[in-house]
């Protein structure tokens, strides 16, 4: 009996060992590093009944964004209008292929809807998961938009984060 009870406590001695080791290696492979980059591409608004208004806009762009390098971008919100904020998701494709996954509220300046109209905005994103080396990435970023509107054509659109943080 004595030497079961030594075996199961030079066990539970050694799990805690290793444990604690594990621990602040774990700890220490997550860094908190800036965040910047600049986006253009477009966007159009396609017909989606699962929306409110009927109506689901569709991003893309591509641009230089910092440890994901030249980037490319999907994103996808229902279409709010008269000032409402819209919320959706972003996929950011890195250029050894990692994915860095968010969600966003986006809320748009007041703009006359004529064709050639500048919109202005900012939005919250926060990331929620992703692939490689961002599969545990965390992170709050503030994205500035700028678009302009076409009826016939895609939206032209450019995306900027500057001074942010993401931790991976």
């Amino acid at each position: 009996m004595y030497r079961i009870v030594k075996t199961v406590t030079a066990l539970a001695v050694v799990t805690l060992m290793v444990v604690a080791a594990t621990v602040p290696a774990a700890a220490a492979a997550s860094t908190t590093r800036p965040f910047s980059g600049s986006l253009a591409g477009g966007a159009v608004q396609v017909p989606d009944s699962s929306c409110p208004f009927g109506v689901r806009t569709e991003v893309w762009g591509s641009g230089q964004v910092t440890h994901l390098g030249r980037t490319s971008m999907t994103a996808s919100h229902c279409a709010q209008f008269l000032g409402a904020p819209s919320t959706g998701t972003q996929t950011f494709v890195a250029a050894n292929g990692d994915r860095l996954a968010l969600s966003y509220v986006l809320t748009g300046d007041p703009f006359e809807p004529v064709e050639g109209a500048v919109m202005t905005g900012h939005g919250q994103t926060v990331v929620t998961g992703g692939t490689g080396r961002f599969a545990q990435a965390s992170g709050e970023f503030v994205v500035d938009f700028r678009g302009i509107l076409h009826f016939t054509a895609p939206m032209e659109l450019w995306l900027t984060w500057d001074g942010q943080k993401i931790t991976y």
